[in-house]
């Protein structure tokens, strides 16, 4: 017996009693680590749905995340992200974590990832928290409170929705609730625009501080915009995203004078602002942009700001109140995207719950009526396997192949038969063992040097930009795919830099560089690594580092801004013209063309086949017009998509005799100039993606120019303008039904926005590497840029177009 002060225990109790003193020093232990507590406070965007919250997949995803320190003085850590790519391989953000007490212990977080779809039950959006210098194990994890629970990863609520490509993401900002732009989601408006619409509802302190943070949406609405509740930073953010091809439209009238003197959204308003004025009587507003009788006011008075037009190519009037003698609706084309301006609070125009908002919306935000009645079969075609294809090696994989079977074959015949037959021959059987081991080693050198020379020594890449600029000028943006892979195993660092040749070291850039996920209706599994690896990405810095390549391929999808090393030079005009209507011996009629004298000049520094113009004779969606389908239909069958063959470095078209005479000199008859339509085009570029036109002619009219275009070809070609397309200039097939081009994967490549009669749209395809370059290095060597082994460059030009 064992006695303790006065009282006597047994062995069995005083190891019982020691394990518990044990099991509660170990759980005072761990609530004293747990001195932090943290949140996920926001994946993505808030939509009203079950899960609360919207991402896409393949598209940048804001998360914020919330610490709050409790217990103690300071700390310092690092926050990370993760999410698997399409290897299983694991990609990281990090963000760094100072907390002191002193200086208000809560803080908030902004973290970047490329959301990925997932299609098990792999752990999606969780945020980990690492104890770094000071904390006496760095690197170590640390446990926070999150919810009611100590946990060793913070998790989202509840998983985020993934909306499809094909879904028109609106972003609603505004301090108050959604406004009545939440009647769009109305089952009574379902199937009337060609896209689903879904809304989601921001407050302007919650917007994003990187551009690439409003990746997943397509137009933000921002009512009574007050660039004094957003910080410098969110201004700047939501200008670059314009840049790169978002549409945001800005309504205010006694918040405009804040707008004016924004230093980032001031110099791009397509209007002069002037003063506030109090009107009841807008009778253009009521008609044009609401369908309501035109002498009815409102029975309050609305606060407007009397505008006035100004005179730039890239500005469109796009409706003028005659009561205010200015300008109430106007857009302004920055770059890839467009900002839209409308002279008055939203809230106060939609006021009367008698209107009803859907024709205003429609009209401002240029939505898109369904080209198809919602009654008839469909069926998405999918464009992105072509672009990823271009740089997913498979001819070199196929090669590979071959080279394996091919080998096998051979090593099989001479090791069995003919080292067997040479032995048996000579008597020296009893060194078949020495002989064969003599021949495998020969084989594995030559198997070595068989996929060496199809795979390549060393690094090799490809890559796919689609570089999109404006006419005269030099600044451009693009979409970059690459496919990098190695012959042997090593890490990389990658970076995308805006010029590889000024700068060899990674800092603050409009570049982003990122893993490339297939399309979300293919994606597979997480796959094959058994020990998956953890590499960074810093969104930032357009950089990507500790990749490593198990003489495997990884595919990068990145979004590039810089200059070009020269310009497209253009004068395009047009001019209404008489022009032969049926046979050339038959009569004239007025038509909308472009002017003689019309040229495009090409100082890009790089030959370009395959060219086309793309030019609207008028605008299409006007809110002055109130176009019905057919109307709509008749308009876009105006639209031509002209082919202008090749255009070498330094070359000059003119455009008028390209366009429109024939060899012998002579104007096109209406048929023949009836072939450049983009419906008669359109169905060129997708004879071979729509399942119907392998059973019928359409798309094979005859045409004074047709191109040989490959499938990445096509596929550009057609997302440039996928919603100008009508499933209806396709034949409808006898199962399946109308096609429809999906955007998956593809949004930023349209530009259906940007052609109007002020802009038309060149087109043109080159062999040459381009502007956009990758960079790599090992361990801590400087940046290089490598040069591509296969390249393909698009290059789609903005064309200025002025009406004589």
């Amino acid at each position: 017996m064992i006695t303790i002060g006065h009282v006597r225990m047994n062995p069995s109790r005083k190891l019982g009693l020691l394990l518990l003193s044990l099991s509660m020093l170990s759980l005072c232990a761990g609530n004293a680590a747990a001195e932090i507590a943290g949140d996920i406070l926001r994946v993505g965007y808030p939509i009203a749905s079950e899960s609360g919250s919207a991402v896409r997949h393949g598209a940048w995803t804001p998360v914020l995340v919330d610490l709050r320190l409790q217990g103690q003085a300071s700390f310092d850590g690092e926050l990370r992200l993760r999410q698997y790519d399409r290897d299983g391989d694991v990609y990281v953000d990090s963000v760094p974590v100072h907390l002191f007490a002193d200086g208000g212990e809560q803080q908030q977080y902004w973290m970047y990832t490329v959301s990925r779809n997932p299609t098990n039950k792999t752990q999606n959006f969780h945020v980990e928290l690492f104890a770094t210098d000071g904390e006496g194990d760095p690197g170590k994890r640390v446990k926070v409170v999150s919810g009611p629970s100590l946990v060793s990863a913070m998790e989202p609520p509840v998983e985020p929705e993934f909306i499809r490509d094909d879904q028109y993401l609106i972003l609603d900002v505004s301090d108050r609730t959604m406004g009545r732009i939440r009647e769009l989601r109305d089952t009574d408006y379902l199937g009337m625009f060609d896209r689903e619409i879904r809304i989601a509802h921001l407050s302007p302190a919650g917007l994003p501080n990187k551009w690439f943070g409003f990746d997943p949406i397509d137009l933000v609405i921002w009512d009574d915009a007050d660039t004094t509740t957003i910080t410098e930073q969110q201004q700047q953010a939501l200008v670059e995203w314009v840049r790169h091809g978002g549409t945001l439209v800005l309504a205010a009238a006694r918040t405009s004078s804040t707008l004016a003197q924004s230093t980032h959204i001031g110099p791009l308003i397509p209007v002069k602002l002037g003063e506030n004025v109090a009107r009841t009587h807008l009778p253009t507003v009521r008609s044009q942009l609401m369908r309501l009788g035109s002498s009815e006011d409102y029975p309050q008075p609305i606060t407007v700001t009397q505008c006035k037009p100004l005179i730039d190519p890239t500005v469109t009037t796009m409706l003028t109140e005659e009561s205010t003698d200015g300008v109430i609706l106007a857009k302004r084309r920055v770059n890839r995207g467009q900002i839209v301006y409308l002279a008055a609070s939203i809230q106060d125009l939609l006021g009367d719950s008698s209107i009803r908002p859907v024709e205003f919306f429609r009209r401002v935000l240029e939505l898109r009526r369904n080209p198809i009645d919602s009654e008839v079969p469909s069926y998405y075609v999918n464009l992105f396997n072509d672009v990823e294809n271009v740089v997913g090696f498979h001819g070199v994989s196929g090669a590979r192949l071959a080279v394996a079977i091919l080998f096998c074959m051979i090593y099989v015949l001479v090791a069995t038969f003919g080292v067997w037959r040479l032995l048996h021959t000579r008597q020296m059987l009893k060194h078949s063992w020495t002989a064969m081991a003599v021949v495998g080693g020969a084989a594995s050198l030559l198997s070595i040097i068989g996929v060496q020379t199809v795979h390549g020594i060393g690094r090799s890449l490809h890559q796919l930009s689609i570089v999109d600029g404006t006419a005269s000028t030099a600044r451009a943006h693009a979409t970059t795919y690459f496919g990098l892979t190695s012959s042997t195993k090593n890490v990389l660092d990658v970076w995308l830099p805006e010029d590889p040749l000024l700068s060899n070291e990674p800092g603050p850039s409009s570049c982003v560089l990122q893993p490339m996920h297939s399309s979300a209706t293919f994606d597979s599994e997480n796959t094959s690594f058994t020990d998956p690896v953890h590499y960074q990405i810093r969104p930032a810095t357009a950089e990507v580092r500790n990749v490593l390549l198990r003489a495997t391929l990884k595919q990068l999808e990145g979004r590039w801004e810089g200059s070009l090393p020269g310009t497209l030079v253009a004068s395009v005009k047009t001019v209404e013209r008489d022009m032969p209507v049926g046979n050339r011996e038959g009569g004239l009629d007025k038509e909308t063309i472009i002017a003689d004298g019309s040229f495009i000049e090409n100082n890009l520094g790089a030959d370009m086949d395959k060219c086309y113009l793309i030019f609207a004779p008028r605008d299409l969606y006007s809110p002055q017009k109130f176009f019905n389908l057919v109307q709509q239909r008749g308009e876009i069958d105006e639209v031509r998509a002209i082919p202008l063959g090749g255009l070498a470095d330094g070359e000059r078209i003119d455009l008028f005799a390209n366009i429109y005479n024939d060899k012998t000199g002579q104007l096109l008859t209406q048929k023949e100039r009836d072939s450049r339509s983009l419906r008669r085009t359109q169905t060129q570029w997708g004879r071979g993606h729509a399942m119907a036109a392998e059973t019928s002619t359409f798309g094979r009219e005859p045409a004074t120019r047709q191109f040989d275009l490959s499938h990445y070809e096509n596929a550009v070609l057609l997302s440039t303008v996928v919603s100008d397309i009508s499933p209806n200039h396709f034949r409808k097939g006898t199962i399946a039904g109308f096609p429809i081009f999906s955007r998956n994967r593809c949004r930023q490549l349209d530009m259906s926005h940007l052609l109007s009669s002020k802009s038309a749209i060149f087109i043109g395809f080159s062999k040459d590497p381009g502007p956009v370059r990758l960079s790599a290095r090992t361990g801590s060597d400087t940046y290089e840029a490598i040069t591509p082994d296969k390249a393909w460059t698009v290059y789609r030009i903005v064309v200025p177009v002025e009406s004589q």
